[in-house]
């Protein structure tokens, strides 16, 4: 069945390329009169008595079986016709006959032949109506205007003036963003409309998948983001607009790389795999490359059941994005520029050279070890001297540059918006740095009154070096803080400097971060084509069709080159190059139909639609080593070899396709009471037969209950209304090309005797055959309230959101021999929380402001993984050592767990007194200075079993706070955003304080160690052996409160006055001053509380964020 259905799907893909290419390419008209031709050409014989015209009519058919006919029996059965015959005579010929001198007439439409009663047409009265719209400050450009009963629309110009002809005494609506919308019917001219502002946004229309819905009627949970609040920052993905914006969105930096983009939750994480929501683009289901967010309209956020019209990509909810098309009058350019200056937010500092020497030597000394002639300053002097402050060195002053322009226009007809834009982040670690271009170009074209094409059509390129800073033995930061203060960057002759030779062996296996940085030779550049093409067709009044094609196509380019690194230290003496070229194509084809009609107080509208969506990815790679020249130009594959030890060669083509139907049915009374039903079926290749469809349900309802006439019109809550919802979704994210069969591996071994080394294949893994969808089962209580008449708006939603069957790789027994362990369906993790948003405008006169707050709160707990099974270790382990992470039944995802302290001790007898009931030392390995470890299950001994719940990474409470003023031509932006009830494992510790690990320089905190003249502190003595396992055990040492509040942003904008520049041929400028992540408030004590997502809340060390300050300027001609 699938099989048949997927044939059918490419048929169909085939069938809507040549549609879509026809209509761009050929008027309409044309088309169909060259089907009407061929259709009524066709010869004929047949033969009519004196009859009735349905008896002819029957013999007609007859005559022609091919053709269909529709005509009403009381029209034809009274009509007499003559006896006549025609022998291969056109069709038409027949029907001229047949309803010559007769009150019927006949057209043909998608291949039959209505008969009817002709009908009197009268052409009705024509009017041009001019005009003009206003607010209080003057015209209004861009305003709506369109009538309210047939497709006659136009815009206001510059000038707040239009021109529309329409029928007598049509109504005409007049609607522009954030004001409130008038009807006027269409009368005398001029008309003087003045729009008020719509401070409540109810009027505000939403998009919701596969159509819109005005606020007022929406009866799901959708965040909204106004995109001109964040419009003069400067961000690298459109992930970091959302930032602390919408309720339920949490988004939090993958630290402060140049290559790396933000992680994003919606209403918290709930599954094991890769859980981010989905991405849509002007109704598109998107996996291209980066869109500019100057090309952005606006973002609307699924977070409940109407996700679930998305069905099985839809589990971590969908963001829609709308970007900006033309809009009929006149063509304007927008310019806008912005350039600045950039630097660490914080930067750790370590031990300068005679403190490092003082910590080895009391280590060596407190571990009763004989002290190395390295940190002896009577032996070596030069161990005191600080040549280098190596965590400085690494950091640089940034640049970022950020420019975009787009033109856009249009006509009654046609509009069109095309831009281009360029971003390039010079980032603040040596020889860090992303480069980004886009180009888009959307138009949408009016061919007559039932025809609408257009497209969405953009190009990205993006590419960037970014550095390894996490690697617990070569990552830029720890090899900072690890390397000897001591010594030099560059030698006298210019090259890199390593540790001091004469005791290379003293200072660990270290490489010069300084150098590493500089030596980088990354590239990972990405080119991204994505084109939309449409077509609606305006089928019968309230019907409409639309077709969508969307393609995509990915082309990523990876190229790495290691050198040697020979200076004393940590020493490579091989280089080596790795390239990669990776292909992806992704065609959807989305085929829907939309009805949407009102009967008196009755509103109903439906949608049905099938879609077809096929993923293709190829790609090789290549390992060469031992290239004899390093010069840059020399860095290719023809001149090295292929890495023996590695895989030299590797690729593969992996291919998938995604077949789903669609539905929604909407009804509402009188526009207080509202219901939605969403059903969504998918089927995908992926899965086995038995397996590979589900079903997706959603339904939700909604009570306005300020239209009810009880309702007082002058209380304190001028609106109200009640929502409810319940909607299941799917995820499959994570999954391999094929994970229910297991394909065979390349692999070496030893044969024979003498052993020789043989090359085959061999199974590596464990299939499932009855691996199933994960599903997402989400319940929502909402309000949205409305007080003090509009001026202040608030909207709260309670959840529970439960994932089941959700698909991860369980730990396999040794004693099956492979390495891949099969995916699994475990059992049950639910997300439960509460969101809130506030939002409250006003004036002082000419002072106008607006604030907005949001919050959520969010608990999550894994309900039961696998029977028999309740613990999983995860990652990210701490060089190779600690494992603080767990996936633990009955706690949160990803937490924390190990022993508990109960500080230091702070002498010898309290390491004695420490015992069990019997009298045995708890830790007979401690000393003064020592953690003191809980021995949580009285057995005498810390063990395993001694090991706790210590805190969970992902935040319980996320929030966020907006406030905009304006007077005169001033604006002023402040934004806030922060978390709250998370833990961190500050892993920067094991080696930053730890001075048992190949004597490594220490962080600057180790100064503030214990020792028997300083106790008043929570660092453990120094020591050269740890033998107490300060440092190599899990405990709450590690474990920091991640909490914390930044000033994201801050601008302030002067507007330049328009009279003086529309004396130089300007319509509009703004010059503007910008700040980002100003100011941190936290008690971390890490490089960056904002650790995020993927490391599981380990900070290993990661690249920080940095402060930016930016000045620009918006310009419009």
């Amino acid at each position: 069945m699938e099989k048949s259905l997927t044939r059918i799907s490419r048929r169909l893909i085939s069938a809507i390329l040549l549609l879509v290419t026809t209509l761009t390419a050929l008027l309409p008209v044309h088309a169909f009169a060259e089907r009407s031709v061929s259709l009524m050409d066709q010869p004929v014989t047949v033969k009519f008595a004196d009859e009735t015209m349905d008896a002819s009519l029957e013999k007609l058919k007859k005559a022609v079986n091919t053709v269909a006919f529709n005509y009403k029996m009381d029209d034809v059965a009274a009509v007499k016709v003559k006896a006549n015959s025609f022998v291969n005579k056109p069709l038409k010929d027949v029907l001229n006959a047949l309803t010559a001198n007769t009150q019927l007439e006949y057209r043909e439409k998608y291949g039959t032949i209505i008969i009817s009663h002709k009908k009197v047409v009268r052409a009705p009265e024509k009017i041009t109506v001019t005009g003009s719209v206003t607010d209080k400050d003057g015209p209004l450009a861009g305003v709506a205007v369109r009538s309210k009963t047939s497709t006659a629309a136009t815009s206001t110009d510059v000038n707040g003036n239009f021109k529309i002809i329409v029928e007598k005494d049509e109504v005409l609506v007049f609607s522009f963003i954030g004001y409130k919308s008038r009807e006027v019917v269409a009368g005398q001219s001029p008309l003087n409309i003045t729009l008020e502002a719509d401070v409540t946004g109810l009027n505000a229309v939403v998009v919701v998948g596969y159509g819109t819905q005005k606020n007022t009627d929406v009866t799901g949970s959708v965040g909204s983001l106004k995109v001109t609040n964040v419009k003069d920052r400067s961000v690298g993905s459109v992930t970091e607009m959302l930032q602390g914006q919408i309720a339920g969105v949490t988004v939090l930096n993958e630290g402060g790389d140049p290559t790396s983009g933000p992680s994003i939750r919606l209403r918290g994480q709930s599954s094991f795999n890769n859980e981010g929501p989905l991405m849509v683009v002007d109704g598109t289901i998107y996996n291209g490359g980066p869109i500019d967010p100057s090309d952005i309209e606006s973002i609307d956020v699924l977070k409940d059941s109407y996700a679930a019209i998305y069905g099985a990509k839809a589990a971590g909810g969908v963001i829609l994005i709308t970007t900006k098309r033309g809009k009929q009058g006149k063509t304007n350019l927008d310019i806008t520029a912005k350039g600045g200056v950039q630097n660490a937010l914080k930067i750790l500092q370590a031990l300068n050279a005679a403190d490092y020497a003082d910590a080895i030597n009391t280590a060596y000394d407190n571990a009763g070890k004989t002290r190395l002639p390295a940190f002896d300053g009577t032996v070596n002097p030069d161990s005191r001297v600080t040549r280098t402050n190596w965590t400085d060195a690494l950091f640089r002053t940034g640049y970022v540059q950020d420019y975009n322009m787009n033109i856009s226009g249009g006509t009654e007809k046609s509009n069109f918006y095309v831009s281009g834009g360029y971003r390039k982040n010079d980032a603040i670690l040596l020889n860090t740095n992303a480069i980004r271009y886009n180009f888009r170009v959307n138009s949408d074209h009016q061919i007559n009154n039932w025809l609408k094409i257009g497209e969405s059509m953009s190009y990205s390129y993006n590419n960037g070096q970014g550095a390894n800073t996490t690697s617990a033995y070569t990552g830029a930061i720890l090899s900072a803080i690890f390397y000897p203060p001591n010594a030099s960057i560059y030698n006298a002759d210019g090259s890199f400097g390593g540790v001091p030779a004469q005791y290379a062996g003293s200072y660990g296996d270290v490489i010069n971060p300084v150098a590493y940085l500089k030596r980088l030779d990354n590239s990972d550049a990405v080119n991204s084509f994505n084109i939309n093409p449409y077509v609606e067709i305006n089928l019968i009044k309230g019907l409409k069709f639309r077709s969508n094609l969307g393609i995509t196509k990915n082309l990523e380019t990876i190229k790495n080159f290691s050198t040697r690194v020979l200076e004393p230290g940590k020493k490579f003496f091989d280089n080596f190059l790795f390239q990669e070229q990776y292909n992806a194509r992704t065609i959807l084809a989305e085929q829907t139909l939309n009805y949407d009609r009102t009967f008196g107080n009755h509103h109903v509208s439906a949608l049905a639609g099938y879609t077809y969506q096929n993923d293709t990815q190829e790609f090789f790679s290549v390992n060469t080593d031992n290239y004899l020249s390093e010069d840059p130009a020399y860095r290719y594959i023809i001149n090295g070899s292929l890495n023996p030890t590695g895989v030299p060669l590797q690729g593969n083509k992996n291919e998938s396709a995604l077949i789903s139907y669609l539905g929604r049915i909407g009804y509402d009374y009188a526009g207080k009471y509202f219901i939605n039903g969403i059903i969504r079926r998918d089927a995908t290749s992926l899965l086995t037969s038995k397996n590979r469809a589900e079903v997706y349900p959603g339904v939700s309802a909604g009570w306005l209950i300020s239209k009810e006439s009880f309702f007082p019109t002058d209380a304190l809550v001028s609106f109200a209304k009640l929502r409810a919802s319940y909607g299941q979704s799917g995820n499959l994210a994570g999954l391999p090309s094929f994970p229910t069969s297991v394909s065979l591996t390349k692999t070496a071994g030893y044969l024979g005797s003498p052993a020789a080394a043989i090359t085959g294949s061999a199974v590596d893994g464990l299939a499932n055959l009855d691996l199933k969808w994960e599903k997402a089962t989400q319940t929502d209580i909402g309000v949205d309230l409305g007080l003090m008449n509009g001026k202040i708006n608030v909207t709260a939603d309670v959840f529970q959101k439960r994932n089941t069957r959700f698909l991860f790789q369980p730990p396999v027994a040794a004693v099956y021999g492979v390495s891949n362990p099969p995916f699994v369906n475990g059992g049950q993790i639910t997300n439960r929380g509460v969101e809130l948003a506030v939002k409250y405008q006003g004036a002082v006169g000419d002072f106008h402001y607006n604030l907005a707050a949001n919050g959520s709160y969010i608990k999550n707990k894994i309900d039961n993984i696998l029977p028999g099974q309740q613990t999983i270790l995860s990652g990210p382990t701490v060089r190779d050592n600690l494992v603080p992470v767990w996936l633990q039944q009955g706690y949160s995802l990803y937490s924390f767990f190990g022993l508990k302290t109960a500080g230091l001790f702070q002498s010898q007898d309290e390491v004695n007194n420490y015992k069990d009931a019997s009298g045995n030392l708890i830790q007979p390995n401690a000393k003064a200075g020592d953690i003191k470890f809980q021995d949580l299950n009285h057995d005498g001994k810390i063990t395993e079993a001694d090991k706790t719940y210590l805190g969970t990474p992902f935040p319980k409470f996320s929030y966020g706070f907006t406030a905009n003023f304006s007077y005169g031509p001033f604006d002023m932006s402040v934004f806030l955003q922060g978390i709250a009830g998370n833990k961190l494992f500050n892993a920067v510790k094991y080696t930053g304080l730890n001075a048992s690990i190949q004597n490594y320089n220490l962080l600057a905190d180790a100064k503030n160690a214990w020792s028997p003249t300083h106790t008043n502190t929570n660092i453990p003595r120094l020591s050269a052996s740890d033998a107490n396992g300060n440092f190599g055990n899990v405990s709450d040492f590690y474990v920091e409160n991640g909490s914390y509040m930044r000033i994201k942003n801050v601008t302030l904008g002067y507007t330049l006055p328009k009279a003086l520049m529309t004396k130089i041929g300007v319509r509009s400028a703004r010059v503007f001053a910008n700040a980002q992540n100003l100011a941190t408030f936290t008690k971390y004590t890490g490089l960056d509380p904002e650790v995020g997502i993927n490391q599981n809340g380990v900070d290993l060390g990661l690249y920080p964020q940095a402060r930016i300050i930016l000045i620009g300027v918006n310009v419009g001609l």
